[in-house]
């Protein structure tokens, strides 16, 4: 849902947001969540420039490092985008997550070489 308010511009009043944040803490819970659902979701905070709260960002976190491994290079590079866009530093866990696909990616796609990291 949130996606389809940040597609039309829409910006929403508090109880709006309120409930879409519960339903983004919902939504990002279940194991049914697709890594294209994380990155629309983060695009679409990013897009309405609305910085999810405490519960809705540690549930998008936590649903990035389930799902991380399974995300494509626009699943990667859209939530990376919208977390900067938005100012916001992923946690330890998170961004390690994202580290590690970004790599495997990189020698999937671009060939790069293995590195150790000293």
């Amino acid at each position: 849902m949130v996606y389809g308010f940040a597609t039309l511009g829409w910006a929403l009043g508090r109880e709006a947001r309120a409930v879409l944040e519960a339903a983004v803490v919902r939504v990002a819970a279940s194991p049914d969540m697709k890594p294209q659902a994380v990155s629309n979701i983060t695009w679409a905070f990013a897009t309405l420039k609305w910085e999810p709260g405490t519960e809705a960002r540690a549930a998008l976190e936590t649903a990035v490092v389930r799902l991380a491994q399974r995300m494509n290079s626009q699943n990667l590079s859209n939530t990376a985008w919208s977390f900067a866009t938005l100012g916001l530093m992923f946690g330890s866990e998170a961004w390690a997550a994202l580290e590690a696909v970004l790599v495997g990616l990189c020698r999937l796609t671009l060939g790069c070489p293995h590195v150790d990291r000293a």
